[in-house]
């Protein structure tokens, strides 16, 4: 697994810090650190791109599960609002019929509980196409607490697949990852790229 941590680096003018971490699974080489239910294996090809996790559903309300590593759990608050976006690629392979389950992404943290529903009609097949949402209110369902309750420390990361009432629908997973918005990111490099000038001169 791909794994990138950015701890807190102090602006120049020392009047503001700068805190973001980024964590991705790539499933290029394995699980990497994924548990699973029954159905949900790992192919090395047909990803976007490399390896992916598929899954086979066997069944009505049978969506396969998939829950992260410890890599991803922790304190989710610098990320909270417009400064983090949770991202995943995903495809159906196979549409099964009468879906009555989509699939979806739940964070529990100590403090309450959001989820997100993956866009898309599954009653048709589809490349990879890939969802990447602010962690904002706005763009997650709230289960309960409170959604900063809900970042401030995860505990569980969970990902369902669809479920069909056949049981010959495939889904597949790719690229997993909770990082920082791309402003966050630049101003990350504006400070480490001042900090590197300063130590050389």
């Amino acid at each position: 697994m791909k794994t990138y941590r950015l701890v807190a680096v102090p602006c120049l003018a020392g009047l503001l810090s700068v805190q973001a971490w980024a964590v991705i699974s790539t499933f290029d080489s394995g699980f990497d650190g994924w548990t699973q239910t029954s159905g949900v294996s790992w192919t090395n090809s047909g990803g976007n791109p490399g390896g992916f996790l598929r899954f086979q559903d066997t069944g009505p309300a049978d969506g396969g599960l998939i829950y992260a590593p410890a890599s991803f759990l922790g304190d989710w608050s610098t990320l909270y609002g417009s400064n983090g976006v949770f991202s995943v690629d995903y495809t159906l392979i196979r549409a099964g019929t009468l879906e009555p389950f989509p699939m979806f992404v739940r964070i529990t943290g100590s403090g309450g509980q959001i989820a997100r529903n993956f866009a898309g009609d599954f009653s048709t097949p589809f490349d990879w196409t890939t969802m990447s949402v602010s962690l904002t209110p706005g763009n997650w369902a709230l289960l309960s607490g409170t959604f900063a309750g809900a970042l401030s420390n995860v505990t569980e990361v969970r990902i369902s697949m669809s479920s069909a009432s056949s049981s010959n629908e495939i889904t597949g997973v790719d690229n997993v990852s909770v990082v920082p918005e791309p402003a966050t990111l630049a101003s990350l490099a504006v400070v480490f790229g001042a900090l590197g000038r300063r130590r050389q001169s």
